[in-house]
């Protein structure tokens, strides 16, 4: 399940250590119309595993998507995240290769509710000319 950011009275503040380790923000006007998540708590998240290096740990991720107005600052800026490659084969799941920018969100909800998420790395976007969509894989939830 992909949690649609989008609608109004939202917000975002999002960094990479090398892509945007200043970070930036998405503002409410940045976002697509659509229907909002009202709060934190409405995030479909599932369990996953993360190998961080030659550890395994378990954890709560989630999908994000974040439907922006494509001639917003935050669209160019979603732009610039490299996307990260997928390989499937016969018989096997699909795998990510994200490299090392790996991104953080805090996101900020209509209620007035927050969301931390990190270990995220873009895994679609599709550029149409009223929405640019950018979806992200976050590995952790707080």
């Amino acid at each position: 399940m992909i949690n649609y950011l989008e609608g109004g009275r939202m917000g975002a503040f999002l960094t990479s250590p090398q892509t945007f380790p200043q970070g930036f923000g998405i503002g409410d006007w940045e976002f697509s119309d659509g229907c909002a998540l009202q709060c934190a708590k409405d995030l479909v998240t599932f369990e996953v595993d993360v190998l961080d290096g030659a550890t395994r740990r378990e954890s709560v991720g989630a999908y994000v998507a974040f439907n922006l107005n494509p001639k917003c600052d935050a669209a160019r800026d979603m732009a610039a995240f490299p996307v990260a490659e997928h390989n499937a084969g016969r018989c096997t799941t699909i795998s990510r290769r994200s490299g090392l920018d790996k991104i953080a969100a805090t996101i900020y909800f209509p209620d007035g509710s927050e969301a931390d998420l990190t270990g995220g790395a873009v895994v679609s976007r599709d550029l149409r000319d009223g929405n640019h969509q950018f979806v992200v894989l976050f590995s952790d939830v707080h």
